[in-house]
């Protein structure tokens, strides 16, 4: 797998969609690099809300289904991200 070099880095919403949706075909990829990148990770406010946004909307669950909340919250404080 690839390596990546220590620095910081803000996440990009997307990339949050897909590391909390198992039916993603990005899922894997984007948990890899989550829990390797390496550096420090950053989310801010925006991403968090762009993410339960994207999650709950009805046309995303139609395709993906529900995705708890809780289990984003709980994915973001153990990836321990700023």
């Amino acid at each position: 797998m690839a390596t990546y070099p220590k620095s910081s880095v803000l996440v990009d919403s997307n990339i949050l969609v897909y590391a909390v949706n198992k039916s993603s075909p990005q899922y894997s990829t984007a948990r890899y690099f989550l829990r390797n990148f390496g550096g420090k990770i950053n989310v801010a406010h925006q991403n968090v809300l762009e993410t339960l946004r994207v999650v709950t909307h009805p046309t995303y669950i139609k395709h993906f289904g529900v995705v708890n909340i809780e289990k984003v919250q709980d994915f973001i404080e153990e990836m321990k991200v700023g």
